[in-house]
């Protein structure tokens, strides 16, 4: 960098920092974009491994899971979603039986939760290993 005089030190200090923003931020979204990516494939083949050999149906549901992401300047959003509505949260939950009344209920299968503790613990070190580069 060389020596800098006195009236310059505000600009090339805001120069570093900007490179610096422009490095974590780009890091940022690239973890952001792997997570939704792995995601969407582990949900669809923890998918597959409960649901996939019931019915036609179930198989279609395992290979319903998306990732769309979003980045605007500083920030990166991703969602992870099936384009089945409604159908996650009855299959990891339970629900009653088509019936109604008292006839019983169908109780959940757990594959949502343990995708998303590992994906965020994942996702956690991916941003680790960024910041130390």
């Amino acid at each position: 960098m060389g020596k800098v005089k006195a009236d310059n030190l505000a600009s090339e200090l805001n120069k570093i920092l900007e490179s610096y923003g422009d490095s974590v931020t780009e890091n940022m979204q690239d973890a952001v974009k792997a997570a939704a990516k792995k995601g969407a494939q582990a949900l669809n083949s923890e998918a597959s491994t409960k649901f996939g050999t019931v019915k036609a149906q179930d198989k279609k549901y395992a290979g319903s899971w998306k990732a769309k992401t979003e980045s605007k300047g500083y920030y990166s959003t991703a969602v992870i979603y099936s384009d089945k509505p409604g159908l996650p949260h009855l299959l990891e939950y339970g629900h009653a039986l088509k019936g109604g009344g008292r006839s019983g209920f169908v109780p959940g299968r757990e594959h949502i939760k343990p995708v998303e503790d590992k994906l965020v613990e994942e996702f956690e070190q991916a941003i680790r290993k960024g910041a130390e580069q």
